[in-house]
C-alpha cells in the first residue's frame, strides 16, 4: 500500500490506491540508419559560462545524488545519453506524443549527458507524466480519474516514496487542486527541493505554473549578458535564473541540434523552453558539495535562491 498516494486518492475519490512504482514499459523511437557526431561540451555556452568543467574536476559532479525527472518519456539511445545514469519508470501505461517525448530527452540531456551535463554524476529517475492529448491505460486510472496515477502531484509523492533528493518538472499546473498541497507539503517537510519553470508567457506574477505555489524553486531564463530573455515569465513567482539556449538533440527524429529547436516545445503545451533546463540540477552539484563537507545540505538547497 502506497499510504502517501493513497491519502491523496482517497482525497479526491475515495478509492485506496494498491501496488508498487512499476519499471516502464517504454517504446523507444528507434535510432536512425546514420547518427550524427554526438554534441560536446565546448558546443554549449552554458558549460563554460559557468565553468563546469573546473567544478567537475573539483569532484562535483552530483555523485550520490538522486534527481527526479517528472515530465515526458526519455529516449536514452541517443548518443549524448551513452553512459547516463538513467532509470526510466511510470507508475502506468502512458502513450506519450512526440513533443513530450522529445521535451523529456533534452532536459535529461541537459541534467545528465555525459559529454554536457551539469550533473552527470547524479542518478536521474525519469517519471512518466501524462499531458493534455497523451493517452493513458486503464491501470492509471483512479475511478472515474482516468490520468490519475500519471498526474504531476501523485508522481511526485511517488518520488518522495522513492527517496529522491531533489524533484524537479516543467508542467503549469491548477491552482485549485487539494492533492498537489499535500505533495508539496510533503516534500517542503522532507526538505526535498521541487524545481519548476516559471512559465514561457512573458507575464508577470503568473499563477498558471507551479513556482506560483509555496516552497517551489522557480526558475527562469537569462541571456549571456545577464538580461532576462525576452519570453519567460518574472515576478514574486521567480527564485532564480539560468543561462538560455542550450543545444540537445530530439528524443524522436534524432535530428542534430539547432536553436531554436524544430523539437521544441511551446508554453501553450505547458513545457519550459530550454532556457531553464541547465538550472534544475545545479541543486544536486550543491547536494554533493555541501554534504561533503558536512553542512545541513537539505535546508541550504532548499533556502538558497541564487544566481545559477
Amino acid at each position: 500500500m502506497r499510504r502517501d498516494i493513497a491519502r491523496v486518492a482517497q482525497r479526491g475519490t475515495g478509492v485506496a490506491l494498491v501496488g508498487v512504482l512499476a519499471l516502464a514499459a517504454l517504446v523507444v523511437p528507434a535510432a536512425p540508419a546514420s547518427a550524427d557526431t554526438t554534441i560536446t561540451a565546448n558546443e554549449q555556452t552554458f558549460y563554460g559560462y559557468y565553468r563546469l568543467d573546473a567544478i567537475h574536476s573539483s569532484g562535483y559532479t552530483g555523485e550520490g545524488v538522486t534527481i527526479a525527472l517528472i515530465d515526458g518519456p526519455v529516449n536514452t539511445q541517443i548518443p549524448e545519453l551513452a553512459g547516463a545514469r538513467i532509470q526510466s519508470y511510470s507508475p502506468c501505461a502512458v502513450g506519450s506524443q512526440d513533443k513530450y517525448w522529445d521535451h523529456g530527452t533534452v532536459i535529461a540531456q541537459v541534467i545528465s549527458s555525459p559529454q554536457f551535463g551539469v550533473a552527470p554524476g547524479a542518478n536521474l529517475r525519469a517519471y512518466t507524466k501524462s499531458f493534455e492529448g497523451d493517452t493513458t491505460g486503464s491501470d492509471c486510472a483512479i475511478g472515474q480519474w482516468g490520468r490519475g496515477y500519471s498526474d504531476l502531484a501523485l508522481l511526485i509523492e511517488d518520488a518522495l516514496n522513492d527517496g529522491v533528493d531533489v524533484i524537479t518538472t516543467s508542467s503549469s499546473y491548477p491552482s485549485d487542486y487539494e492533492g498537489m498541497r499535500w505533495a508539496l507539503a510533503r516534500a517542503i517537510a522532507s526538505k526535498v527541493p521541487v524545481v519548476a519553470c516559471t512559465g514561457n508567457d512573458s507575464t508577470r506574477n503568473s499563477t498558471e505554473w507551479l513556482p506560483a505555489w509555496g516552497g517551489v524553486v522557480g526558475v527562469g531564463a537569462i541571456e549571456t549578458n545577464g538580461r532576462p530573455s525576452d519570453y519567460q515569465n518574472w515576478g514574486r513567482p521567480l527564485s532564480t535564473v539560468a543561462l538560455a539556449r542550450p543545444l540537445a538533440r530530439s528524443g524522436v527524429s534524432q535530428e542534430p541540434p539547432s536553436w531554436p529547436a524544430p523539437w521544441h516545445c511551446p508554453c501553450s503545451a505547458g513545457l519550459a523552453r530550454p532556457a531553464t533546463r541547465s538550472c534544475r540540477a545545479w541543486p544536486a552539484l550543491v547536494w554533493a558539495a555541501t554534504a561533503a563537507n558536512g553542512t545541513n545540505t537539505r535546508g541550504t538547497v532548499r533556502s538558497t535562491s541564487t544566481r545559477c
